[in-house]
């Protein structure tokens, strides 16, 4: 339980860094002149995931699209490959997510194995939070396809990962672009 205050001010903090750099952008620029553009990237991803177990994840994203967003800078819609570990016990995965981080709203879409050398499980977690910076801050929900024998491994989890672009690409092509707005 001494993780439940911990993440309750991560989020905090974070919610608080997300809406003071909205409000800044909101006063400072008119909606339908001004948007920040994120150019098609491939970069390491590295994460923390937890409740009832402590998973660090290190990996590489992948966003295919030009991403236009009005609220925040650096957003960021694509997929991510991870590779999951627990340093405190053998528990380890692999996952592959789509995300979507816009500011106001994140989500994505995981599906991943975990194994603890004696038992393996698959699941789909659909998640839900906020971003800034290429900065997810997400609550899910993991569905167990097979069962869970895994101890300590929960269903609930708070993730926060981070996406960094090592390589950008100029996109011209107009059938790449994801614009919302």
């Amino acid at each position: 339980m001494k993780k439940i205050p911990f993440l309750y001010s991560l989020f905090l903090v974070s919610f608080l860094i997300v809406s003071d750099k909205t409000k800044a952008q909101t006063s400072n620029q008119k909606f339908t002149e001004e948007t920040v553009t994120e150019e098609p990237s491939l970069g390491l991803v590295a994460g923390y995931t937890g409740s009832g177990y402590n998973i660090l994840e290190v990996g590489i994203g992948y966003q295919p699209w030009q991403v236009e967003g009005l609220f925040v800078e650096y957003p960021f819609a694509g997929f991510l490959a991870l590779y999951e570990f627990d340093p405190s016990r053998k528990l380890y995965g692999t996952s592959l997510n789509a995300w979507y981080l816009s500011g106001l709203i994140a989500f994505g879409l995981n599906v991943n194995r975990y194994s603890d050398y004696k038992n393996e499980t698959y699941g789909i977690k659909p998640m839900i939070g906020i971003s800034s910076y290429r900065v997810g801050l997400m609550w899910g929900y993991n569905f167990f396809l097979n069962g869970n024998d895994i101890e300590n491994l929960s269903n609930q989890s708070i993730t926060i990962k981070y996406y960094h672009p090592l390589w950008k690409r100029k996109s011209d092509d107009i059938s790449s672009k994801y614009s919302y707005r």
